[in-house]
C-alpha cells in the first residue's frame, strides 16, 4: 500500500511539474508575440507613437513615401490634440497588407487596416495623396484612443471612436444641414436657437425618455415621420394613410412603431460635438474626456471646461453659420437637399469602415 501510495504521489508531482513548465512555456511565447506586435520591424514607418507595419510585396508605387508623410503629419495633428495623453496611440500597430488583385478590376489593392476582432481599414488601387493617407491614419488612430475612452461616451455616440481632428468646414455644414432639415423638431428648432431642443435631439437632457418615438420626436412630427413608410400590405396602407389624413396622436404612433424609430441625427454629428468639446477645452481637455467618469454629458462639459449649455451654444453658433444657403429648402430645391443628404450620409458612415 505504501508503494503504490508512494508510486502515485510521484505521478501527480510529474504532473504538477508538466502544467508548471507548460505554463512557463506559454507565459514565454505570449510575451515573445506582444514584443513582436509592438516592436518596429525592419520595413516600419514610426512616427511619434504610431506604428505603421509594412507587410509583403513591394507597395504601389509612391505609396510608402505618401504614407511616411500622411503619418508625420498625422501625428502632429493627433499630438496636439491628445497633449499628454499620446500613448493613447500606441498599441496595435497599423499594418499595411501585401497588394492582391481586386477580383473587379484587376487593380493593385494596398489596404491600410486597424487589425482586429472588428478590423477597420482604407484601401487604396492608386497613389493616394498624402493627406488621404494623414485622414486615414487619423482615423484609425481613433479608434485606439476610443477603445480606452469612458463606457457612457461610447454608449452616447455608439462607437468606440473618438476624434483626434479639430471639425473641419465639411463637419461644420454637414452638422448645420442635419438639424435644419432634421425629421425631429427639435432638431429644426436647435437649428433656430432652443439650446434646450439641442440638447434633447443630442441625447443630453436629464430625464429623457427611454422610448425612441418620444425621446426624439414630437407628437406633431410624426405624421411627416409615417409619411416616408411603405408598405406592401393593405392594412398598413390604411393606417399609414389615415395617420396622414387625421394626424391623430394615436393613430400616427401606432403607425409610426409599425417600423423601428430611427434617430433623426448621425453618430458623425455628435462626433462633431466631441472634436469641438476638446478644441473648446484648451490644454488638458483630451485628458478630461478620458477620465471624468458619469453621463456623456457630463464627461464633454468637463472636456470643455465650460457649462453644457454653453457648449451647446457655441456648437450650434458655429454648426449654423456654416449651413448651406439650401438647408431651408423650397420646392425647386429638393436636387440640393437630395445632394447634401447623401453626403450627409456618407459622413455618417464614414467613421464605420
Amino acid at each position: 500500500a505504501r508503494a503504490s501510495a508512494a508510486r502515485a504521489a510521484a505521478v501527480r508531482d510529474r504532473f504538477v511539474r508538466a502544467a508548471e513548465h507548460s505554463a512557463h512555456l506559454k507565459a514565454t511565447i505570449d510575451s515573445s508575440v506582444r514584443a513582436r506586435a509592438v516592436e518596429p520591424v525592419p520595413d516600419s514607418i514610426i512616427a511619434g507613437t504610431i506604428t505603421i507595419r509594412i507587410r509583403g510585396e513591394p507597395l504601389i508605387p509612391g505609396f510608402r513615401e505618401a504614407l511616411a508623410s500622411g503619418a508625420a503629419a498625422a501625428w502632429t495633428t493627433a499630438a496636439a490634440t491628445m497633449g499628454a495623453e499620446t500613448s493613447l496611440a500606441t498599441g496595435h500597430p497599423l499594418t499595411v497588407v501585401r497588394i492582391r488583385k481586386n477580383i473587379w478590376d484587376q487593380e493593385p489593392l494596398a489596404v491600410l487596416q486597424l487589425p482586429g476582432k472588428v478590423p477597420h481599414f482604407y484601401q487604396f488601387s492608386r497613389p493616394p495623396e498624402p493627406q488621404q493617407l494623414t485622414d486615414a491614419v487619423l482615423d484609425l488612430v481613433g479608434w485606439l484612443a476610443g477603445e480606452r475612452g469612458p463606457a457612457a461616451l461610447k454608449r452616447w455616440t455608439g462607437a468606440a471612436w473618438i476624434p483626434l481632428k479639430p471639425n473641419g468646414q465639411d463637419v461644420w455644414e454637414l452638422a448645420g444641414f442635419a438639424l435644419a432639415t432634421s425629421r425631429s423638431s427639435y432638431g429644426r428648432r436647435c437649428f433656430e436657437g432652443a439650446i434646450s431642443d439641442c440638447a434633447v435631439i443630442l441625447e443630453l437632457a436629464p430625464d429623457q425618455p427611454v422610448d425612441p418615438l418620444r425621446a426624439w420626436y414630437r407628437p406633431e412630427d410624426i405624421p411627416e415621420l409615417v409619411s416616408e413608410y411603405t408598405t406592401q400590405d393593405s392594412a398598413e396602407r390604411a393606417l399609414f394613410r389615415r395617420c396622414g389624413l387625421e394626424r391623430k396622436a394615436d393613430v400616427c404612433e401606432s403607425a409610426a412603431r409599425r417600423r423601428g424609430i430611427r434617430y433623426p441625427l448621425s453618430a458623425s454629428i455628435k462626433n462633431s460635438l466631441v472634436a469641438f468639446a476638446v478644441e473648446r477645452g484648451g490644454e488638458g481637455a483630451f485628458a478630461r474626456l478620458m477620465s471624468t467618469d458619469g453621463a456623456a454629458s457630463h464627461i464633454l462639459a468637463a472636456a470643455a471646461a465650460v457649462p453644457l449649455d454653453q457648449l451647446l451654444a457655441e456648437w450650434r453658433i458655429k454648426a449654423v453659420a456654416a449651413a448651406p444657403a439650401s438647408s431651408m429648402p423650397g420646392a425647386l430645391e429638393g436636387g440640393t437637399v437630395l445632394l447634401w443628404a447623401a453626403a450627409l450620409a456618407a459622413l455618417a458612415t464614414r467613421r464605420r469602415p
